[in-house]
């Protein structure tokens, strides 16, 4: 969300046409009446046209305007769904809060795992916690519409953490994977090699993917090979931030490690998106309200602008998943393997690395 919001910056360019290149001490001049000219001008006034288009789309864009948080930080729940036509229901694969202060550039991430029980509910929501239902399928506790159940969802986090969060962001598979499509993909350093035989991918067997231990490796979007098997090596960002089986290096695979790789790339795509790739900007605000991606932010110019404003130059200063032992406790009932926040210790965390900046 926070990557195609910026896409609202500027418009397109024409994807057929080359970038012009001046050479030094050299010119070239055209008749006025030569086709040369006469195709020059139609491009400028199709070019002028977009933006025409594109500004006035911005004047009554649906969402909410991009405003800072009563602590003085710039605050996203961003969730990515399993959803996909067939299913009865849907659960949240990715619960990360990002938190950015603006005034440094410093960016802050937290992971919720999956498997995290017993999470507390706002009082507006009717307090109380999720009891044993896990964190990632309290989305589905909520009635009336996707934004009903997201505004519900980012009060329970809030809530729960102890931190003011201003906005969020939702994505779908599909949404996902247009996202890499239109940034044309990310690149990752990988310690260790991933191996997962059963992730299914390619829709019939052979099944399993496989990624390497590598410095600057390539993930891309579903346009691309899919991922044959487990032997060899693939390309696509989604089985890499998806797989939570199989083998990392010689030790198992896990959510938590799932949940490490989700914010490298989030932080990957952020840093793509900030080294002023305008086009990528744009590719990836119109694939992604059209493709599995909801917001409360209006993609608007002034939002897109304020927000690269503050973000071209960012670092990544803290991340956290709240994993056990450290940070979650077993949970001694049914459904097995469920685990339970500290929330001293996690609100702790928040509050050392997510302070408010504002009195």
């Amino acid at each position: 969300m926070v990557i195609a919001l910026l896409g609202g910056i500027m418009p397109a360019a024409a994807s057929s046409a080359p970038a012009p290149v001046q050479e030094s001490g050299t010119s070239t001049v055209l008749a006025a009446d030569s086709p040369d000219v006469a195709s020059l001008l139609s491009g400028l006034r199709s070019a002028g046209q977009a933006v025409v288009d594109r500004l006035s789309a911005a004047v009554t864009p649906s969402g909410s305007s991009l405003t800072l948080g009563s602590d003085g930080r710039l605050t996203f729940l961003l969730v990515g769904s399993d959803y996909r036509p067939g299913y009865t229901d849907e659960r949240l694969d990715v619960i990360l809060v990002v938190s950015i202060d603006t005034s440094t550039g410093k960016v802050v991430a937290a992971s919720i795992p999956r498997d995290t029980v017993q999470f507390p509910r706002a009082p507006s929501n009717g307090g109380g916690t999720s009891g044993n239902e896990r964190v990632n399928y309290m989305l589905e506790d909520y009635s009336g519409t996707l934004t009903t159940k997201l505004q519900k969802f980012t009060k329970d986090v809030s809530f729960a953490l102890g931190v003011e969060i201003d906005h969020y962001g939702y994505l779908q598979f599909t949404g996902f994977d247009h996202l890499m499509v239109a940034l044309g993909g990310v690149t990752v350093n990988i310690a260790q090699p991933i191996t997962d035989k059963n992730y299914n991918d390619y829709g019939s067997p052979p099944f399993g993917i496989h990624f390497p231990a590598a410095s600057s490796y390539y993930l891309g979007g579903p346009y691309g090979a899919l991922c044959p098997d487990w032997h060899s090596n693939c390309h696509r960002a989604q089985p890499y931030v998806r797989s939570r089986h199989g083998k990392v290096g010689n030790a198992a695979n896990n959510d938590w490690k799932r949940n490490a790789r989700q914010q490298q790339v989030v932080m990957a795509a952020m840093q793509q998106v900030t080294s002023g790739h305008l086009s990528a900007l744009v590719n990836a605000a119109n694939a992604g309200m059209t493709n599995g991606l909801t917001t409360d932010v209006a993609i608007s110019l002034a939002n897109a602008r304020q927000l690269y404003n503050w973000v071209h130059d960012a670092t990544f200063s803290h991340q956290v998943i709240f994993q056990p032992n450290t940070w979650e406790t077993h949970h001694q009932g049914t459904p097995a393997y469920t685990y339970t926040l500290r929330l001293s210790k996690v609100r702790a965390w928040i509050h050392q690395y997510m302070p408010a900046l504002t009195p």
